[in-house]
């Protein structure tokens, strides 16, 4: 029996949000709106695609360890736009796949069979993993108790204006869950198969037996065709715990290769 199926969740169009409250000066209710509106939308599918293609796709093909299936999770009713603009790209490897939220959960329960725990791995679909983080997920062993495992260190990469820094968030998408494979495909545990995207993240965040990965793991990404696009109206002392300085122009690049191949 394999010890651990590593199954990485990437949401494209799924995402429903709840109401919910926030302060004045950092109201972002609009967002929240705006982003239920796109998912629908055949502009904003279409760029995303891309944007998935050029970074987090990019960090999937080019993870050192290659034992992992990536699910990209969309609406159904937007399949046949969907299928039309990834099939401009070429075929795919075999681990990457897209394919309905309704069902993604019999999938994967058939992809798991065999191992002993099922790691799933979230990640936006516009973000990157360092090239070593399945490889990183396969050689460490968490608590017999752990159910999560955090990425709270990492890069905030603003594409659109050419900067990056390090931070340290208080709570990301970058995070994985863990459980038996028996009891998930049992289903004596709750499908990780959600709209609800971030009451996920917050439970994930907030499990009393989690641990905190070391490294700078992730690269979170802002871009042109984010809702939210410049790093300093996003990431504030609200949702970071740290946010260094402009890293040096200079290293940019080589430090994004790290996760782009």
């Amino acid at each position: 029996m394999n010890n651990k199926s590593i199954v990485i969740l990437i949401p494209l169009n799924i995402a429903s949000y709840e109401e919910v409250e926030y302060e004045e000066k950092n109201d972002i209710r609009g967002y929240f709106d705006t982003v239920d509106k796109e998912r629908g939308d055949e502009i904003w599918i279409k760029n995303r695609i891309n944007i998935f293609m050029n970074y987090t796709y990019k960090s999937l093909i080019n993870q050192t360890n290659q034992d992992f299936t990536a699910c990209v999770l969309y609406s159904e009713e937007s399949e046949e736009l969907i299928f039309s603009e990834i099939s401009k790209y070429g075929p795919m490897p075999k681990n990457i796949v897209f394919i309905s939220k309704n069902m993604a959960d019999i999938f994967i329960k058939e992809k798991i069979i065999g191992s002993e725990y099922v790691y799933f791995v979230r990640i936006d679909s516009d973000d990157m993993y360092h090239k070593s983080y399945v490889q990183k997920l396969y050689d460490y062993i968490p608590k017999p108790e752990t159910t999560a495992l955090l990425n709270q260190w990492g890069y905030l990469y603003d594409s659109f204006n050419d900067k990056l820094f390090i931070c340290s968030a208080k709570v990301t998408s970058c995070y994985t869950l863990i459980h038996k494979t028996e009891d998930y495909i049992n289903g004596t545990v709750p499908s990780v198969i959600t709209d609800k995207l971030d009451i996920q993240m917050g439970t994930a965040w907030s499990m009393p037996n989690k641990e905190y990965l070391d490294g700078l793991n992730y690269a979170w990404h802002v871009h042109s065709k984010n809702t939210l696009t410049s790093s300093e109206e996003w990431f504030t002392n609200e949702w970071t715990y740290y946010l260094s300085d402009p890293i040096n122009k200079d290293i940019i690049n080589p430090i994004i290769s790290e996760f782009m191949g």
